[in-house]
């Protein structure tokens, strides 16, 4: 789990990441007068931001699955430690260990389209 500053400093590379900027800059330096005027600089610049979004989106969902998972694992630790384990418990763990193996399919997709997407752009 990140501390507060540890999470601010991530979201600050994500957000100002000095590489996609310098690529932005370069990109709006290289237009002609012509496409200065036809809305173009919005159209990158909405590009960047986009791309920016989508970084977030994928970060944030995570940050929070894996507090999540630090509070269950809390849980589960403080249950195992009494001596006394009911069905119930015993179900509930079962059908969140069902859900935790589901979100591991998931983020296995989730590489595999990031995989194919950077093995597409080489």
């Amino acid at each position: 789990m990140f501390t507060q500053p540890e999470l601010a400093e991530i979201l600050e590379k994500v957000i100002f990441d000095e590489k996609e900027l310098k690529a932005l800059k370069e990109d709006l330096n290289a237009l002609s007068i012509k496409d200065r005027s036809d809305g173009t600089i919005l159209k990158r610049f909405l590009h960047y931001l986009a791309g920016t979004y989508e970084q977030l989106l994928e970060f944030i969902p995570f940050h929070y699955e894996q507090i999540t998972q630090r509070m269950e694992i809390s849980t589960f630790a403080k249950i195992k430690n009494s001596a006394d384990y009911s069905s119930q418990e015993i179900s509930h763990l079962q059908s969140e260990l069902e859900e935790k193996d589901a979100f591991l399919e998931q983020i296995a997709l989730r590489i595999q389209g990031i995989y194919t997407r950077i093995s597409q752009d080489k």
